[in-house]
Order: C-alpha cells, then sequence, then structure tokens
C-alpha cells in the first residue's frame, strides 16, 4: 500500500500547488486544477495505451484468449505494481478534490466548472481500476460477487505465472 501513499502524497502536492496559484480567485484556481487533472489523467492513459502488450509478444502467446484479455487489460497492475497503484493513488486523490472543486464551483455558479469537475470524477474510474484491480476487485469479492472472484483468480494466476510464485508476487496488494 505503499504507492497509494505516495501517490495520494503527490496528489495533495498536485492540489496545494494549483489552489496556491489560483489563490486570487476560484474561478483560476478551478482552471488551474482542471487543467493539470485532465493533463495528468491523459498522461497516465496515453502510458497504459502505448505500453499495452501486443497479442504476438511471447508471453501472450502463452495465454488463453481470456487470460490475454485480462493480462492486456491490467497490464500496468501485473508488470508494474507500485507505479500502478502510484498512478492510482493520484488519480484518486485528484479525483475526490475534483468533487471538492466542483461543490466550490457550483456555490460560486461555475457551473461549467463544476460540471468539468463531476466529468473528471467519472472519467478516472477506468484507469484508477486498471492500475490498482486488486484494492477494488478485493472488496467487490469480499462482498460476494462471483465476477470480481473470478476475475482476481485470473489476476493472480497471471502475476504467479508471469513472475514465478513468490509470496509478493501472488498478492501485490499486500505490500507495505
Amino acid at each position: 500500500m505503499m504507492g497509494i501513499f505516495v501517490g495520494n502524497f503527490l496528489g495533495l502536492l498536485i492540489v496545494s500547488v494549483t489552489a496556491a496559484l489560483g489563490y486570487s480567485s476560484l474561478a483560476k484556481a478551478t482552471l488551474l486544477f482542471l487543467g493539470t487533472a485532465y493533463g495528468i489523467w491523459l498522461l497516465f492513459w496515453i502510458m497504459n495505451i502505448t505500453s499495452r502488450p501486443k497479442v504476438d509478444a511471447p508471453f501472450c502467446k502463452t495465454l488463453s484468449p481470456e487470460d490475454l484479455k485480462l493480462y492486456r487489460h491490467y497490464h500496468t497492475a501485473i508488470d508494474f505494481p507500485l507505479p500502478g497503484q502510484v498512478y492510482a493513488g493520484i488519480l484518486n486523490f485528484l479525483r475526490v478534490a475534483g468533487l471538492v472543486y466542483a461543490g466550490l464551483s457550483v456555490w460560486c455558479e461555475l457551473y461549467i466548472e463544476a460540471g468539468f469537475s463531476v466529468l473528471f470524477f467519472l472519467i478516472t474510474a477506468s484507469l484508477i481500476h486498471r492500475n490498482n484491480p486488486w484494492f477494488f476487485l478485493g472488496q467487490r469479492a469480499e462482498k460476494g460477487h462471483a465476477r470480481a472472484k473470478l476475475e482476481l483468480q485470473g489476476l493472480h494466476a497471471l502475476v504467479t505465472q508471469r513472475h514465478g510464485s513468490t509470496e509478493e508476487a501472488a498478492n501485490p496488494s499486500t505490500e507495505e
């Protein structure tokens, strides 16, 4: 969970800098925040898309079609669990800060900015889930969702197949 802590700290730093730079008005601070948040989201999204393993990669050729789909979807979390948790932590912190900015924007009658803040909250969920699936799938699996349990089992099997059967590789969510 160290990656999430680091991501949350970086998110706090980003929000603090944008708030300090836009100190003179809420509209300016909100626009700085939204520009920065959407820029970071776009950067992480492009990194996720461009680093996605090709179907004809040697490891991918050994996988069944279902495992290949799962691996390509969660490749950052499987191959780079710590950076994936950092990315998820940053985006999740910015996501919550976006809701705060949305509320403040509505209060000051900045409805367009509020709308973009809520939109940011909605569009970041998928990328956060891709970068740290153990947290979100684990919660759903504990509540008894069968599909979440299957995806979680598939992820653990892929991590073990990709990195060996060490305890850390078998359960990346227990990192401290």
